[in-house]
């Protein structure tokens, strides 16, 4: 409470961090009043940090189940793989070898959907910085799809190879294998037998285009952003169940991360093209340095 009635001294009162600055003579009802809203305004800030507290508690509590979850599905399912492995060695009859194929390739799939939660949480805490390192990205291609080729071939899809040359590129080799990964499964599952699967590489002035299409189901225009939202399910024409998760979810955080980008288009025979955009200067490093 002051005497000074001039606007300056009450400006002044505020600027030095009262709440509310009153003038003599004091009017008991203002006074009430000016209370009340101080009592209300009080409430309000310790509602807002109570919630906050409860969110960080959420955060951490979901962070540590995210990790635990990995961690102890990752070993039993690491197991699983590694005796589907030995038995796909073992001469039996070829219903049971395509049967014993499916779950390698399903059991496979699901160890990198764990990798993605893993991931996905550490993106959303800012903590997804790319390692980046000079590779030429031909022999990272090639050997995904020697990996899928058997599977192509049981399932009665051709499979087109078209890799332009594009030099050493610094990436995270480890991240970029997973987005593809993720992206070519899904056309192995969206695309129809006797169809194609194509995966292609350009450079586009200072940008290496990774270009992954199948000629299943086209995804129409208007679910073509959103398929890459958390928990996003889209659905696909002509197609057993809907598609969604977290996979292409990470891809996007992945391609980011890089200082790159990654969308959907069409082109002729393959009504579904995921492309991934990659910057050909090393950007994922200096993202790392900045994280650190």
């Amino acid at each position: 409470m002051t005497a000074l009635q001039d606007p300056a001294a009450r400006s002044r009162g505020l600027e030095l961090g009262a709440d509310d600055v009153l003038t003599k003579p004091l009017d008991p009802g203002e006074l009430r009043l000016r209370l009340r809203n101080l009592l209300r305004l009080r409430q309000e800030r310790l509602a807002l940090q109570r919630s906050h507290a409860r969110v960080v508690e959420l955060q951490r509590f979901k962070d540590e189940m995210a990790a635990l979850l990995v961690h102890d599905l990752r070993n039993p399912a690491s197991a699983v793989l590694a005796n589907l492995q030995y038995l796909l060695g073992v001469e039996t009859p070829p219903d049971h070898a395509e049967a014993l194929g499916d779950t390698h390739e399903a059991c496979r799939r699901m160890l990198r959907l764990l990798e993605n939660l893993r991931d996905v949480a550490r993106a959303e805490d800012s903590h997804l910085a790319p390692t980046t390192a000079w590779v030429e990205p031909s022999t990272v291609f090639e050997a995904i799809i020697a990996q899928r080729e058997s599977t192509c071939r049981a399932r009665g899809v051709r499979l087109l190879v078209d890799m332009e040359p594009s030099g050493r590129t610094p990436i995270d080799q480890d991240l970029v294998t997973r987005i593809i990964e993720n992206v070519f499964d899904n056309a192995v599952r969206y695309t129809p037998r006797g169809g194609t699967i194509s995966l292609a590489t350009k450079v586009v002035g200072g940008t290496l285009q990774v270009r992954v299409g199948n000629s299943g189901a086209a995804i129409p225009l208007a679910d073509r952003k959103t398929v890459f939202e958390k928990y996003e399910c889209l659905a696909h024409a002509r197609t057993r169940k809907p598609d969604g998760g977290l996979g292409l979810y990470f891809c996007r955080l992945a391609a980011e991360a890089h200082g790159g980008s990654i969308w959907v288009e069409e082109e002729p025979g393959l009504p579904t093209v995921f492309v991934l955009a990659l910057p050909m200067n090393d950007v994922g490093a200096e993202r790392s340095r900045a994280a650190r």
